[in-house]
């Protein structure tokens, strides 16, 4: 039988973490690539019980709002969480379809539109702060690529009279 890749027998390539005839069954390699996480030395596959683990635990860190901190990287984030870097990234390119910064900044605009709608007396520019996005030019931009609408706007639009 030929092969694609390195087998278990032949291993010449220690960053080699799947073996797939993917010539023959390329359908096979869609699925396994959606499911496991090439690291620098090992191979990622999402455990249904580790991610559940995450989950909870990702429950918690954004119940404690953790997202608003502006200095923490994905690698401190992975610390807090309890889990490895390269599973956080597993978890976040295999489940929820995106990389962690993006979700993150997600997670920074909503909470922004609460509190730009919730505290009227707030400055933008600090909302932007609060939420962990310190610059206010990059808060305006990634405010306006999620909503559509600048903060202001978006206070203007959906806040209600009082």
């Amino acid at each position: 039988m030929s092969s694609v890749g390195n087998t278990p027998d032949n291993n010449n390539d220690r960053h080699s973490c799947i073996w797939v005839p993917v010539l023959k069954y390329p359908y096979m390699f869609a699925f396994l690539k959606s499911i496991f996480f090439r690291g620098s030395n090992s191979c990622h596959v999402l455990d249904h019980g580790e991610v559940k683990r995450l989950e909870k635990a990702m429950k918690v860190w954004i119940e404690n709002k953790r997202y608003r901190e502006c200095s923490l990287s994905r690698e401190d984030v992975a610390s807090e969480l309890n889990t490895s870097p390269a599973f956080l990234s597993a978890y976040f390119n295999g489940v929820l379809k995106s990389d962690f910064y993006t979700w993150r900044t997600s997670l920074r605009i909503e909470d922004a539109k609460k509190l730009l709608l919730d505290n009227t007396e707030l400055p933008v520019s600090l909302v932007g702060e609060m939420v962990g996005i310190n610059d206010r030019s990059n808060f305006h931009r990634q405010f306006k690529k999620v909503t559509g609408l600048s903060p202001s706007q978006w206070r203007e639009s959906y806040g209600t009279p009082k």
